[in-house]
């Protein structure tokens, strides 16, 4: 998730690392700048959370409402956390935020839950 957002181009310098080519220290490093966010810097949670947050206000117009509110409330870090009674709702709501999501570069995958009919609506693969 992290590595779907870029770094302004006048920020990156603030991202430099030093690398050692074949892990020898006897060499002079070379010298790298991250171009998107990387997990671990503090910046970094509230940089991805802004984007995503944007996303959903950018195109959340086009899904239900519940989805694009789901986005802007119900993460926390890299994890979405949603509960409702009606499965059939919340297929419905898994869907509209999976391509919510998707139109703005984003890929929801890795779900899990205790109800076996709302994973029929993701892929294996996801």
């Amino acid at each position: 998730m992290y590595h779907h957002v870029r770094v302004p181009v006048e920020d990156c310098d603030l991202l430099r690392f030093l690398w050692w080519p074949g892990e020898d220290t006897a060499l002079e490093p070379a010298e790298y700048q991250m171009v998107m966010h990387p997990l671990g810097v503090k910046s970094s949670g509230n940089c991805v959370n802004h984007a995503l947050r944007h996303t959903a206000e950018e195109h959340g117009h086009k899904y239900c409402n519940e989805a694009s509110e789901a986005i802007m409330k119900n993460f926390y870090a890299d994890n979405l956390l949603k509960a409702h009674d009606d499965e059939e709702h919340l297929k419905m709501m898994m869907v509209d935020m999976t391509s919510l999501c998707a139109d703005g570069g984003w890929c929801l995958n890795q779900w899990t839950s205790s109800n076996r009919g709302l994973l029929s609506v993701i892929s294996e693969s996801e």
